[in-house]
């Protein structure tokens, strides 16, 4: 059980503090007329879903702190602002006027199974257990985290930002699933709109890459309608491309979809802006980002990012192909750390942040995974390794899994 860090009351004077701050007059004008949709929308009892639309740097994420205090003068007494993960919610923090980000995950899951989950639990390990007697069945349990019962405010309003990273496509792991698999669907019935006050915007961009189906995804107002019966209103924000000079031409890329054309794709390059063909010249617009240490190498493969970082640690840091003292690893997932200081409390490391490598050990520790016949399946290598936190500058000790670092998928 986790108490709320901050009491009902204390969130209300957060928003009244931030009223004084907010500027309306910087807003585009498409921007007030989305307030205005929104301020609509939450006055209206008969509308649960409201979908705010734009393209990058079009302003959405901006106009979150401006619904919050709308929601806030309306009397809404609760206003949570969500994000798929936590390494989202941690990006969406820079948001000038947010405060907090939750990650829906660790938001909505986490709850007691109730006895009827329980005994379908017990009736299906059962038939398992029967089914696994007669074939040898190899298939791992699956471990479910089911929904908590939501606990906020009966007429809450929720925002979810990057809402195109949430879709109901099945998502589980090899034993791990989190309420039915289908993040949307968990989330809509947490939320339980239909039989509250409560009410959501969903926030995203539709050209960004999704997950799952796009059909399926909360930036459709369609589906929401059709698949949960939920009375839906939606605005799209304009494009915005005098933002930069590369969102001018991603921009280009948006409107190539918009109208199904596909091939005369064209960019303008400039100095901000370039295409490279040729091999040597790349590696030389490689090497001057490394060695300045201001750019970012983005590879659409996993394998392509493999070969470039060992191919920069034998190269240039000259450090081999092992994790050596110095080198900078990315997380890809979250974990908690416990640090060398027995007085300290553990630390979270989120997916997708960094770390610098502290302290290596040469001993590898091996663990042989049998099948149930005694046959050898593989070898799981492990190295403990001593790491520095990027941002907070937290020093730990992990144990690094080395078959999924090796794995040019991983």
């Amino acid at each position: 059980f986790k108490f709320d860090d901050k009491p009902l009351e204390d969130k209300l004077k957060v928003f009244a503090d931030k009223s004084a701050t907010l500027d309306f007059k910087k807003l585009y004008a498409d921007q007030h007329s989305a307030l205005t949709e929104i301020k609509t929308f939450l006055e209206n009892p008969e509308q649960q879903i409201f979908v705010l639309q734009g393209t990058a740097n079009s302003g959405k994420s901006y106009l979150i702190p401006f619904i919050q205090e709308i929601a806030y003068n309306l009397g809404i007494q609760e206003t949570e602002v969500f994000a798929s993960s936590s390494r989202v919610a941690n990006n969406l923090l820079t948001i000038g006027g947010l405060e907090r980000v939750n990650s829906i995950y660790s938001y909505i899951y986490g709850g007691q199974k109730n006895n009827k989950q329980e005994d379908e639990q017990v009736k299906e390990k059962e038939n398992k257990e029967e089914i696994d007697e007669t074939n040898d069945s190899e298939e791992l349990q699956i471990e479910e985290i089911p929904l908590k019962n939501c606990d906020n405010a009966d007429n809450a309003l929720f925002i979810v930002d990057e809402s195109q990273l949430v879709s109901d496509s099945l998502n589980q792991s090899i034993d791990l699933i989190f309420g039915t698999g289908y993040l949307l669907k968990d989330f809509l019935s947490f939320t339980n709109s239909t039989n509250t006050k409560r009410k959501i915007i969903f926030i995203g961009d539709p050209f960004q890459l999704q997950l799952g189906k796009t059909d399926e995804s909360p930036l459709n107002p369609l589906y929401l309608e059709e698949a949960y019966k939920l009375k839906t209103n939606a605005y799209q924000l304009l494009d915005k491309p005098d933002f930069s000079v590369i969102n001018k031409e991603a921009l280009f890329c948006v409107d190539k979809i918009r109208t199904q054309y596909f091939n005369s794709l064209k960019f303008e390059q400039n100095d901000d802006f370039k295409i490279l063909s040729d091999d040597i010249e790349k590696e030389n617009v490689i090497a001057d980002l490394i060695n300045s240490k201001t750019g970012h190498l983005l590879y659409f493969r996993n394998e392509d990012a493999q070969e470039r970082n060992l191919k920069i640690k034998k190269d240039i840091l000259k450090n081999g192909d092992c994790l050596a003292i110095g080198d900078l690893v990315v997380f890809n997932n979250n974990i908690e750390t416990k640090s060398d200081n027995p007085d300290a409390f553990p630390k979270k490391i989120l997916n997708g942040q960094f770390a610098t490598i502290t302290k290596t050990s040469v001993d590898l520790r091996t663990e042989p995974i049998f099948d149930r016949k005694g046959k050898l399946i593989s070898n799981l290598n492990f190295v403990e390794v001593g790491i520095k936190h990027s941002e907070s500058g937290y020093e730990s000790t992990i144990i690094s899994f080395e078959n999924f670092r090796n794995s040019p998928k991983a």
